[in-house]
C-alpha cells in the first residue's frame, strides 16, 4: 500500500512539472515555441523509457520499490525543466534590461584577477590609470596610451551548452545606451574620450570631434561639435544611445549629434586608444552605466 501511495505521488509530480513546462513557456527566455516544444517532447519521451526500462528491471512482488520507476522518470524530467526554471527566474526576463554598472569605489575595480565586474586597463610607457575620490584619473602625456574597457556581455552562442541562460542573449538586435560623467583636460590638440568602434570621440580645443562609418558609402566621415567649454576641469555628462534606427549623442541631456545606427557597439574603451604626438590630456571618468534594452523576440 505504501509503495503505492508513493507511486501515485511522484506521477502527479510528474504530471504537474509538465503543466508548470506549458504554462510557464516565454519565448525571450525559451526561445521559439516549436523548438521548445521539441525539446520537452524529447525529454518526456527519454523519462517515459526511463520509466520503462526501470519497471521492467524490478521484480514483481516488491511492492515498497513501485515508486523507484517513477522517481526515476522524475529525475530525468528534472534535468530538462531545471534549465527552464533558471531561465524563466533570470532577472532580464522581467526587465529585458542587461545592466553594467561600474563604479569606482576602490583601486580593486581596476585589473587584478579576471573578473567580469573589473576594468581591463591598458596603459601604455608615460601614461597612468588610478582611482582617486571615487572616480577613475586616466593621464595620457602625448605619445602615451592609457585607456579602460568596460566589460560588456558578450552575445550567447546558443551552442555553447548554457541551457540555463535565456534565448533572448543570443539576439543580434537590440538597443543600447552607455552613460559616463568625464571632465577632459587637454595637452595637446586631441583627446581620445570613447572608443567604441563604430563610434570614435575625442575631445579638442574646440569641442569633439567624432569620426563614424557612413553607411550609404562605407567610408569614415569626420564630425565636429563646437563647443568650447568641453575641454575643462568641469565634469559634464554624456550619453551614446542606439534606437529606433539612430545613434545619439547628448551632453548634459541635450542632444547634440545624431545619425543613422550602425549596429551594435563592439567594445567601450574610455581613454586615449590612439597614441601619437597630437594625442595627450587627462580625464576624470565617473558614472558609467551601459544598458542593453532586448526589443525583440527569439524566432525559430
Amino acid at each position: 500500500m505504501a509503495g503505492r501511495a508513493a507511486e501515485w505521488i511522484v506521477a502527479l509530480g510528474l504530471v504537474a512539472l509538465a503543466a508548470v513546462r506549458v504554462f510557464t513557456f516565454d519565448q525571450w527566455a525559451d526561445g521559439d515555441w516549436l523548438s521548445y516544444g521539441r525539446h520537452a517532447l524529447f525529454g518526456t519521451a527519454v523519462a517515459a523509457g526511463t520509466w520503462l526500462l526501470v519497471r521492467l528491471q524490478l521484480h514483481a512482488r516488491a511492492s515498497l520499490l513501485r515508486a523507484l520507476p517513477w522517481l526515476a522518470a522524475l529525475a530525468i524530467t528534472l534535468q530538462f525543466d531545471v534549465p527552464h526554471l533558471q531561465r524563466i527566474t533570470h532577472p532580464v526576463v522581467r526587465s529585458r534590461e542587461l545592466v553594467v554598472a561600474n563604479a569606482f569605489d576602490s583601486a580593486q575595480s581596476i585589473g587584478g584577477a579576471a573578473s567580469p565586474n573589473r576594468w581591463s586597463p591598458e596603459v601604455g610607457q608615460g601614461g597612468s590609470v588610478a582611482v582617486q575620490d571615487g572616480a577613475a584619473v586616466l593621464t595620457a602625456p602625448a605619445g602615451a596610451g592609457a585607456f579602460l574597457e568596460l566589460p560588456t556581455p558578450k552575445r550567447l552562442d546558443l551552442n555553447a551548452g548554457l541551457d540555463w541562460l535565456p534565448r533572448g542573449f543570443a539576439l543580434e538586435t537590440y538597443d543600447e545606451s552607455l552613460d559616463w560623467t568625464a571632465a577632459v583636460t587637454l595637452e595637446r590638440p586631441f583627446l581620445v574620450m570613447v572608443d567604441t568602434e563604430p563610434l570614435l570621440l575625442q575631445a579638442t580645443p574646440y569641442g569633439l570631434h567624432l569620426t563614424f562609418p557612413d553607411l550609404a558609402t562605407r567610408r569614415t566621415t569626420e564630425h565636429q561639435i563646437e563647443l568650447l567649454d568641453i575641454p575643462g576641469s568641469q565634469a559634464r555628462a554624456y550619453t551614446l544611445e542606439r534606437a529606433d534606427g539612430l545613434i545619439r549623442l547628448r551632453i548634459n541631456g541635450e542632444g547634440v549629434w545624431v545619425q543613422p545606427d550602425p549596429g551594435p557597439l563592439v567594445r567601450v574603451r574610455f581613454g586615449e586608444t590612439r597614441p601619437s604626438e597630437l594625442h595627450g590630456g587627462r580625464i576624470v571618468l565617473d558614472n558609467v552605466r551601459y544598458v542593453r534594452r532586448f526589443v525583440e523576440q527569439p524566432r525559430g
